[in-house]
């Protein structure tokens, strides 16, 4: 692939520059780019790279990024104990630097991760907390993404009615914001919901 050449060159640039950022930098683009071809090995090795120079710098914030990521390569792969575990971490420091955006987004992937491990409690508490700080922020793709997770969970535990309102919900705001990728999943999300009652 292009982009993993390209960033191999940089990074072998940034090595011998010196340039601890750019090199942290680069080995994450790295994993990203590892982790949407399926490198799924790759991606762990370089979001980890890039997850200790970040920390050795004293990057918090994107050491979280890191943390994060690890957690959505763990949770692609059904592994999520292990990304639970990258996603708590993520959350402790989302908190300490009072990122809420980002204790939304690893919330709601945590709330995916315990719903994986049929922890329906767990689930449900991430995904409510993220829904209050989506809604605190006006962010209303990111509401709507969490709606649409309640409903799956509800709909699942035999909860129809709360699973349809939650669904409907966020085909109004998928509406509003002109996702009919997003709306059409959550109207046949809600139909499945349907047809089982």
């Amino acid at each position: 692939d292009q982009a993993i050449s390209f960033y191999g060159q940089a990074l072998t640039i940034e090595r011998e520059s010196g340039d601890r950022y750019g090199e942290a930098q680069t080995l994450n683009n790295l994993g990203n780019a590892h982790g949407q071809l399926g490198h799924l090995d790759e991606a762990i090795g370089y979001f980890s790279e890039a997850r200790v120079i970040y920390q050795a710098i004293g990057d918090r914030y994107r050491e979280g990024k890191a943390i994060h990521n690890l957690g959505n390569v763990y949770f692609g792969v059904q592994e999520p104990q292990a990304a639970i575990a990258f996603y708590g971490q993520a959350l402790v420091i989302w908190r300490e630097s009072g990122d809420r955006y980002g204790e939304a987004q690893t919330l709601n992937n945590l709330g995916n991760a315990h719903w994986q491990l049929l922890q329906s409690d767990d689930a449900i508490a991430c995904f409510n907390y993220a829904l209050a700080i989506f809604r605190e922020f006006g962010d209303r793709h990111g509401e709507a993404q969490t709606l649409n997770n309640l409903g799956n969970v509800h709909g699942q535990l035999g909860h129809p009615d709360e699973a349809i309102g939650y669904f409907n919900e966020a085909i109004s705001i998928y509406q509003e914001n002109g996702d009919e990728h997003a709306k059409a999943e959550s109207e046949r999300n809600r139909s499945i919901v349907i047809q089982a009652i």
